[in-house]
């Protein structure tokens, strides 16, 4: 990751749009598929940073400063924080309004990505009770990152819910607490610690992974 290019400006991000759009600020998306920063030096696809679209639409003197970068042994171009802020990570194809934060920001995700992450369908059955656990009104049951679990159970939802679970899984030996779907279709699975945003989906659910697993 570059380490150098956290000085913030102001956030001015145009349209997506199939022709070229004329940049009006340090961030801007010359071209579909592609966002530049001018302050920070660079321009980016869905891959990462790229030597020539920043040497296309920022200059070879741009492209030649760069250069000079990558050769941190730090440098990942797949994840990168431009001069507003922004974080771009191109494996989870994403940008977030920070380093550290997990709001996403819609504007330089459609430029770079074209599409927003996926998310679980709202549900007021699933809560968040502490940090690293989620509680399944409707499942009756509460998951940490070890998988289902029996006293988070009890202590969020009450001794009731965790009898009646605990009788489910003696009636049930070869259950997994490990793997597990939501009421509201996120799958989980402990073992890759991973949720996806809908059952057997490939889309993996950024806010419940987070939650329960960090990262």
């Amino acid at each position: 990751m570059i380490k150098n290019l956290g000085a913030l400006a102001a956030l001015t991000l145009l349209p997506v749009f199939a022709q070229a759009s004329q940049p009006t600020g340090n961030v801007y998306s010359p071209h579909k598929g592609v966002l530049c920063d001018k302050k920070a030096g660079l321009c980016a696809d869905e891959q990462g940073i790229s030597m020539g679209l920043t040497k296309e639409y920022l200059g070879a003197a741009a492209e030649q400063k760069l250069l000079k970068i990558t050769r941190n042994a730090d440098f990942d171009g797949r994840w990168f924080v431009l001069s507003d802020g922004t974080s771009c990570k191109s494996a989870e194809r994403v940008c977030t309004t920070s380093k550290h934060a997990d709001t996403v920001s819609q504007k330089a995700t459609l430029a770079l990505y074209g599409k927003l992450p996926a998310a679980a369908k709202p549900s007021q059955a699933i809560t968040f009770p502490a940090k690293g656990v989620i509680c399944d009104k409707s499942a009756g049951f509460c998951v940490d990152q070890e998988g289902i679990s029996l006293a988070f159970t009890k202590q969020y939802l009450g001794a009731a819910a965790e009898a009646k679970f605990t009788q489910l899984v003696r009636e049930n030996p070869g259950m997994d607490l490990k793997a597990y779907v939501l009421s509201n279709g996120a799958d989980c699975d402990s073992t890759k610690r991973t949720c996806m945003a809908e059952r057997r989906g490939t889309e993996v659910e950024r806010r419940y992974t987070r939650h329960l697993f960090g990262g």
